[in-house]
C-alpha cells in the first residue's frame, strides 16, 4: 500500500489501543475461556459454537481530569521562614508544574492530530 494509506491505519490503530488498553497485563489463556492453545485437533473445534463470542473486552480508565492549579498564599509570594523546607518544597511545587505543562503539552498534540 501507500505510505499515506499505511500512516493513517497506525493513527487509527494507536487511538484504538489507547481507548481499549488499560495497562494491565495481558491474560490469553482467561481471553480463551480457559482452552489451551492446541488443545483440539485440526478441523471442527468442539464447543466453539456453544461458548459465546467475548465482548467484554477491559476497557481503559477515563483520563484523569486536569488538576487545579496550586494557589500561592494569601500574601502573594511564599515566603519561608526554613531555607531547606523551603528548597524542598519548591522543588515538588516546580516538578508539580512541570508535569501539569507536560499533561498540557500531550493534550495540544494530541487535539492538533485529530
Amino acid at each position: 500500500g501507500r505510505f499515506q494509506d499505511n500512516f493513517e491505519f497506525i493513527q487509527w490503530f494507536k487511538k484504538f489501543f489507547d481507548a481499549n488498553y488499560g495497562g494491565q497485563e495481558y491474560d490469553a489463556l482467561a481471553m480463551r475461556g480457559g482452552e489451551q492453545v492446541g488443545s483440539s485437533k485440526m478441523g471442527a473445534r468442539p464447543g466453539a459454537a456453544a461458548r459465546p463470542a467475548v465482548t467484554s473486552m477491559p476497557k481503559r480508565a477515563a483520563a484523569p481530569a486536569s488538576r487545579p492549579a496550586t494557589r500561592a498564599p494569601a500574601g502573594g509570594v511564599a515566603r519561608a521562614t526554613n531555607g531547606a523546607a523551603t528548597n524542598g518544597a519548591a522543588q515538588a511545587q516546580i516538578e508539580d508544574l512541570s508535569n501539569q505543562m507536560m499533561e498540557m503539552k500531550l493534550t495540544v498534540e494530541g487535539l492538533e492530530k485529530e
